[in-house]
């Protein structure tokens, strides 16, 4: 790597101008971020001024939804070092601002104060350049994991819950929705629908908590969907109460039906209703009792009613094979 000549590297005056490459334009020098590769912005400066290194971010945010994803290709494209500490810095400063109601508007400017400045120390300039990052041989191993999870991923799950997910996420995916399965109303495709996109919704924001991003539009979305699929805490507890009260009143009626309220004052009239109890006695439960007692009982009661008129179980043999 050539030597930077700090001689070459006077201090700029504001009258100064530099180039923007994407513009195609010159503009203050002020308007530019500083420099992290000496061998190609000879001035000091980046050759990208900085609405264009900020529009290039926004791009790439609006693309892929993800604040780290967005600077790591943002600092590829400009050979700024990606740095996840300051990334984490970024974070916080960002969220600082929306908490004051400010808008938080030049992420990747943020990014690059965080970094320090590089014009003040010619040596320390190389270390600022992306092929100096920590973190790009790890993005590379999570990229080639991201791959192999999609290859294990059943094509069966990726054609229910759409492509873009990987492995974690759809084992998250699949007993979130099956948690919710247990608890609440699942019979059409309507109802699957939402239930996986609560699901999904769910998992942003897990995702965006992680990053340390603000989430009050994502839980807005989430209780929006929650209404929409009658799922929400008020709308349960009022179903849960009406379906409490019809299964009691199911469990009166059977009481009624199967055992009178009379019962109770009168055990005795209602206890055998069907006069079954003087003919079991008689040839069931007396001739087992001479069975395994070896007792001799033969009395038979000759006038025993047994109301077995429906009920065709009395043999037209006389006697008893037990006595």
């Amino acid at each position: 790597m050539p030597k930077v000549d700090n001689k070459k590297r006077q201090p700029k005056t504001v009258s100064e101008k530099g180039y923007c490459r994407v513009c195609m334009d010159f503009k203050p020098i002020s308007a530019f971020y500083e420099a992290t590769n000496s061998v190609i912005d000879k001035n000091g400066y980046m050759s990208v001024c900085k609405d264009h290194c900020n529009d290039l971010f926004d791009e790439y945010f609006d693309e892929y939804k993800n604040m780290e994803k967005a600077l790591y290709l943002t600092c590829q494209d400009l050979d700024v070092i990606f740095n996840k500490e300051s990334l984490k810095q970024t974070q916080s400063h960002i969220e600082g601002l929306i908490n004051k109601g400010k808008s938080a508007e030049k992420v990747f400017g943020y990014y690059k104060s965080k970094l320090g400045s590089t014009g003040k120390n010619n040596s320390r300039l190389e270390s600022f350049r992306f092929k100096d990052s920590d973190e790009l041989i790890d993005d590379q191993n999570n990229d080639v994991m991201s791959e192999s999870y999609e290859e294990e991923i059943d094509e069966d799950l990726i054609l229910f819950w759409g492509k873009g997910f990987n492995l974690d996420d759809i084992i998250f995916l699949e007993l979130e929705l099956s948690n919710w399965k247990q608890t609440h109303k699942c019979d059409n495709q309507a109802e699957i629908t939402l239930l996986k996109e609560i699901c999904i919704k769910i998992l942003d924001i897990r995702k965006a908590r992680e990053r340390k991003e603000n989430v009050g539009s994502l839980q807005k979305e989430l209780q929006d969907l929650f209404k929409t699929c009658s799922v929400d805490p008020a709308k349960a507890n009022s179903a849960s109460a009406g379906k409490s009260h019809d299964c009691f009143g199911v469990w009166v009626k059977d009481i009624e039906q199967f055992s009178p309220a009379e019962w109770f004052e009168q055990q005795e009239k209602y206890k055998d209703m069907d006069g079954f109890a003087p003919y079991l006695k008689n040839y069931v439960s007396r001739p087992i009792e001479n069975f395994l007692t070896g007792v001799r009982n033969f009395f038979v009661d000759d006038d025993i009613d047994a109301n077995l008129d429906s009920v065709d179980c009395v043999s037209n043999n006389e006697g008893d094979s037990n006595g």
